[in-house]
Parts: C-alpha cells; sequence; structure tokens
C-alpha cells in the first residue's frame, strides 16, 4: 500500500504535467525528525533509530530552489528530487550527533521489527530515491550530509526548532 495512493494520483497526469516525487521533507522550521534528534543531543538524551530502512533525504530549502527550476523548465514527466545519496534514520541521528559533539552512543540502531505497533504505515526496506535524471538534466541538490549539516547550522542558529 505504501505509495499507492501517490501513484494513483499521477496516472490521472497528462504526459506533459510534471509530477515530482520526494522524500523525508526536512526544513529549518517546524517539526522534524532532525529537530528531534539535535534536540535529544543538545538535553544529553540519547536517541534509537532504524537502520534497516533506506531513504532519501529532501532538504526544504534544496526541495524550492528544484522547484522553481522544474516551474520554469516545465519538462513534463516525473521527476525525482531530493538530496545525493541513500542513508537511514540511524546514520542520520549519528551525523547529527557527530556535529553537536556527541559520543558515539548518542545514536543506538534498531530494526523496524523493534518498532513494534508503533509504525503508522509499514515502510519497505528501500525507498531512496534515483535523482539521475533530475541531476543530469539540471544538476544535483546537495549530498544529504551538507543539507542536514545545514538545517542544525541553521536551527542553531536562528534558535528556534519550532
Amino acid at each position: 500500500m505504501y505509495g499507492a495512493s501517490k501513484r494513483e494520483g499521477e496516472l490521472h497526469c497528462e504526459g506533459d504535467d510534471t509530477v515530482v516525487r520526494t522524500s523525508w521533507v526536512m526544513g529549518v522550521r517546524g517539526k522534524n525528525v532532525v529537530h528531534v534528534i539535535a534536540d535529544r543531543a543538545v538535553s544529553g538524551a540519547a536517541v534509537r533509530f532504524v537502520d534497516d530502512q533506506m531513504g532519501t533525504v529532501t532538504a526544504s530549502s534544496d526541495l524550492a530552489r528544484a522547484l522553481a527550476t522544474l516551474v520554469r523548465a516545465r519538462p513534463g514527466g516525473v521527476w525525482h528530487v531530493a538530496n545525493s545519496g541513500a542513508t537511514t534514520w540511524f546514520t542520520i541521528a549519528a551525523y547529527v550527533g557527530t556535529l553537536l559533539n556527541r559520543g558515539e552512543d548518542f545514536a543506538t540502531p534498531i530494526s523496524s521489527s523493534e518498532l513494534g505497533g508503533s509504525q503508522v504505515a509499514i515502510r519497505p526496506a528501500r525507498s531512496d530515491l534515483s535523482t539521475e535524471k533530475f541531476a543530469a538534466a539540471f544538476s544535483a541538490l546537495p549530498p544529504w550530509r551538507d543539507s542536514v549539516s545545514r538545517l542544525v547550522i541553521d536551527r542553531d542558529r536562528l534558535g528556534d526548532s519550532t
């Protein structure tokens, strides 16, 4: 069922319509996983995140620039837009911990099965997007680590994680 409603919507589009698929969107404003991880890192708490689901991070600021590019170009078709590189939530958590000077014991990897009934939707092991088409036609979005680093820096600079 994962993605079925999105795909159904895409089937209603015409060939010259431009459809953008993205994932794991996070920005400097609002609540998102990076803010939760950073809050825990700063407070001294530890985190546990799944390490058996691969996906692609999308920084909202990078997505906004990509969308503006697509609006101007009007290329039609389906475009995957996300930051470069696939990762796991655990790897993101460990990276944010490193940025905030936490030790290796900050983030613990767990399996999806350890989440028990707390999952809202069952997720596939791989939901990362191939962004090669967008990169070839326009330009690749920055690597996910660069974008997450920017989010943490901007979050601290703004002093507001909400």
